[in-house]
This record gives C-alpha cells, structure tokens and sequence, in this order.
C-alpha cells in the first residue's frame, strides 16, 4: 500500500491510447532538454533503450535543492507566502514557520489521490496525479503512469476506532498528533507513503513511519553513513511494500538511488547509478524496475539490486533531451535535435517505466517547446513551456488524443503554478476532464476550476473562509474534489467539496483546531483515508510532522 493520487492504472494503458500530436507518424523517441547543437557525427543507430545507464550531459548549473520536486510557479506561491498569513488553526496566531513540498508515487495502496494520481481519487473519474485519498487496506494496483499518465492511488486502511472527541457531532477531531523532534532542524516534506498499519512522512532529514492507531513512532530511518540527505522519494511503494529513494552525497549530487521496506523501515540497498551529477530526480517503482528521471538522466533499476535494466538513447546522434519526469509506470520528456538530416526537430515522449521502450510520440512546434509538468498520468495532463502561444496546459483524451490548449496566463493576472504528479504538496487535482488548481493569493487561496476539453475556465471560488481553502489531494470515489476551508484562528475549518459545475460548496464537517501548535492550512499536504479520516501533513517539521482526524 502507499499514498498515491491515482487509482488503479494499466501501465501500458497510456501508450496504447496516445497518439501523435501533429497527425502525422512518429517513429523515434526523444529525449528531455535541449542543449547546445551538437556537433554531427556519422551514421547512429538509434535504440530506445540499452543496457547501461550513460553518463549524462553536463549538467547544468547545480540547483540549490529546491523546496520540494515539481515546485509550482505561478501565482499561488506557497513557498513564498508569509506562513503567519495562510490558514492558520489556532486559537491565537502563533509564529510562522515555513514549508516546503514533497513528491512521490507508487503503485501500491496507501492514501489515495485525485483519481488517477494520488491518495483519494476515484479509480474512473479522476487521474492519479494529485488525489491523494489514504485508502487502508487493499492493494493498490496502480501504476503510476509517469507525468503524463495518471495519478497514484494510496490505500490507507483505517481500522482503529473514532478519535478523542473535542468537538460537536460530525466534526473532525485530532485522533492523534505525531510530537515534534526536539532539537530537530526544519525540514521540507519530501513524500508520504502509507500501509494498512502505517502513516509515512519524510523529508530531507529522514523518514519516520506512525502507528495509523495511535500516532506511536514505529521507525525511522536517517540518511546512510556517507549522504547528506534525501532528495527525492517515489510517491508511494510497489505491491510488495517496497518504495525508491534519491539521496543527496553532497554538492546536491543525487546519482545515488535506494530502495526501502516500508513495513519496516530497512534500507534494502542504495547505489550510485550515474558518474555524474544528478539533480532533482523524479522516481516511480513498480514491482519490477525503479525508473528515474533528472534532466538528461534516464533509466531503470532493477527493484532487488539496483542493477541497470534500461537506459534512454536519443533518437538521432545529435538530439539532446529535456525535462525527463517519471509517473507512475510512464515516463515523459521532450527532445530536440540538431542533425543537418533531421525531419522532426522536436518531439514529446512516452515512455514504458519497466522497459524503456517509447509508447507514443508527439511532434511539437515552435523553436523551445518542451515538459514542464506532468500535472496527472491518467488521464495525462501536460503543463507545456515555450509554446508558439506561451505556456499551456494540455489534456489527452481516452484515445490519446490531444484536447485544447489552455493558456496557464491570462491577462492582468498571474500565471498558473502547478505541482508534478510526483510532488508531495499539492496545487492541482485532475478528475475526468476537469482541471482544478490552487490559486489566488497567499493570504486568502482559493481553487480554480477548468475544462480541459473545451479549454475553458468553469469557476473559482474560495470558499467564503477568512482565509480562502486548500485543495486536499485525490478526488472521492465519485470523482467529487475535496478542499479545506480557512476560518481564521478562532473558527475551526471545514472539510467540503466542491461542485464539479459551479464550485459550489458542500460541507462535510467542521476541522477541530489542534491543540498545540499552529497548522497553517495553506501549506500543509491534506490527504482523506477510504474510511474518511482526514491526515495532515504540513509542508514543515517546525510543528507536529503528521495530524490525524476522525469524524466524530
């Protein structure tokens, strides 16, 4: 089992149902980012995949490890947003302390998301991407079909009776509250993973395993002798309990890959797996290969050893790839080449996490066009950069066919900013053709919804809290969204949903404030069991890592 926000996904699903974005057949993969042409060579033979994992272009300048993987850009900022400001429950406004976001996926059970991506989420209506709905209990057979698939389901099974009471008939009380680590530095949340028996948080410092029924600690495990951190964590773990992680041996350098037992928190193995640098990687596992993607930083690892299963060729001699994301059991990146020969200069691709091979293929326009995140795996949902148009983001229907262009920027308002399917913190939620994302600003957020088949904006809305709402990852079984309201520090919140039309609120009760601490509802990661407990992961460690609540 293990948090997800899609639901049951076919990892081969995606590439039997996409199809070429210009019409017209293309049959070479592409690779992740351009960079400089380089120079022709001879004749190459072109092989999707291979048995080693070469060394990647030079990478670019080393990014300061950033808040969390797939950090949105745009106009709600929850990296740069005074936490004093955002929903805060608490009775007096306490300090601030601020967050970051994590990724992961996974195709086993555990919290779900929107349908086709995450914790909750609705096997059929809503892609895996960011539904995180903890579902307990069962197997999670979805796959997360990488950024472009769908999302990842996590199946956290609630068992345990009601929490400690506090509160009126129908309102969500605090269960429990994992403690503060004394003397602990913050960290940002990197990932979740769940069990039937487990809640999972990790961050760059370690990663603690709790009771679902109690809050009680039942492991943890730190960095390996010889790494910094953690860099990255798959969002969730395959059927066999089993999760990838990145660590960080220094300078940023995240070349080392892991795998970890989620029932008991055992470092299985970790291994360096590129002679150079890689940063920021995504990862996804299946029960077979643990597929990674960093820029030009490509390939599968098998799950028992690490051992090189398949490792990304480009098309062409003189292509360079871009934007390499890994979803689920897909893996997408964008490609541009430079031989004097060369018909299709640019394209975007699918790719089968297990074995490399290239699934589908789109032509692209324009002279930078490329990823730049995987918003959902299935459906597949892309956010495009350097479009003839500007930034877009586009869907792909069940055939696999491109839907409208939807302009991430319209005018006399901010861009859009969205989180990968493999992030931690949410800012959108796919469910069957509709878009919803986090918007507005920091102080009062509010939820903006889009048809991704027309290309058109349905509503926004806020929620009419003192401090806006907070898209909770996953949709429902029923594909319905659900969001966190904001009532300032005297009120206590609410969980609703939101009509799928017109925004329209339905409360499903009232959020007890926790009693010590301050969670500040804007950055913190919200997940629904199957069961309809609600977990709260706050993008920090300054204050408890993990908040459960029951209905009462």
């Amino acid at each position: 089992m293990s948090f997800g926000r899609r639901p049951d996904t076919d990892p081969a699903g995606l590439a039997d149902q996409l199809t070429q974005l210009g019409s017209a057949p293309v049959t070479a993969p592409a690779g992740p980012p351009a960079a400089a042409a380089p120079a022709q060579g001879g004749d190459y033979a072109y092989q999707p995949t291979a048995a080693a994992f070469p060394a990647q272009n030079a990478p670019q300048q080393p990014q300061v490890p950033q808040p969390a993987p797939g950090a949105p850009v745009g106009p709600f900022d929850p990296y740069a947003m005074t936490p004093p400001q955002p929903f805060q429950a608490q009775q007096t406004p306490p300090p601030v302390a601020g967050g970051y976001g994590y990724p992961p996926q996974a195709p086993a059970p555990a919290f779900p998301q929107q349908p086709g991506y995450g914790y909750p989420g609705p096997a059929a209506p809503a892609p895996r991407k960011r539904n995180p709905v903890l579902l307990y209990g069962g197997a999670v057979c979805a796959l997360l079909v990488v950024a472009i698939a769908i999302g990842l389901v996590v199946l956290f099974d609630d068992k345990d009776p009601k929490g400690p009471g506090g509160g009126p008939s129908g309102t969500y009380n605090v269960a429990w509250a994992a403690p503060k680590a004394q003397g602990a530095r913050s960290a940002s949340l990197l990932g979740i993973w769940g069990s039937e028996k487990l809640i999972v948080r990790g961050d760059e410092s370690g990663i603690k395993a709790y009771n679902s029924a109690d809050g009680k600690e039942a492991w943890s495990l730190a960095p390996p002798a010889g790494t910094k951190e953690f860099c990255s964590m798959s969002y969730g773990h395959n059927s066999k309990g089993v999760a990838a992680v990145a660590l960080n041996t220094g300078d940023g350098d995240c070349s080392t890959l892991g795998a970890v037992d989620v029932t008991t928190g055992q470092l299985l193995w970790s291994k360096k797996i590129d002679a150079e640098r890689v940063y920021s990687p995504t990862l996804s596992i299946t029960d077979k290969v643990i597929a990674v993607g960093a820029g030009s930083a490509l390939g599968g690892f098998n799950v028992a050893d690490g051992a090189p299963v398949w490792t990304y060729q480009p098309r062409e001699k003189n292509c360079s790839t871009s934007g390499a994301k890994v979803a689920g059991t897909s893996v997408v990146l964008t490609d541009r080449c430079y031989g004097s020969s060369t018909t299709t200069k640019a394209t975007l691709q699918v790719l089968d996490a297990e074995t490399g091979k290239s699934g589908a293929q789109f032509v692209l326009e324009g002279t930078n066009e490329r990823l730049g995140t995987v918003l959902s795996d299935k459906p597949l949902v892309l956010a495009m950069s350097g479009g003839t148009g500007g930034d877009y983001v586009v869907g792909f229907d069940a055939a696999g066919k491109p839907m409208a262009k939807i302009p991430t920027k319209e005018a006399g308002s901010d861009s859009l900013r969205f989180s990968d399917s493999s992030d931690a913190f949410t800012l959108n939620v796919v469910s069957g053709t509709t878009l919803y994302v986090q918007a507005g600003s920091s102080s009062k957020p509010s939820v903006e919804a889009y048809d991704l088949t027309a290309g058109k904006k349905l509503w926004e809305q806020n929620g009419g809290g003192e401090q806006g709402l907070r898209l909770v990852s996953g949709a429902d079984k029923e594909g319905a969204v659900r969001a966190v309201v904001a009532n300032g520090y005297s009120k206590p919140g609410k969980l609703v949903t939101l009509g799928k039309a017109d925004g329209a609120v339905t409360e499903l009760g009232p959020v007890a404030k926790p009693k010590s601490g301050t969670l500040i509802y804007s950055i913190t990661e919200f997940v629904v069991t199957d069961s309809g407990s609600l977990v709260a992961f706050p993008r920090t460690s300054t204050g408890e890592p993990v908040i459960r609540f029951t209905k009462g």
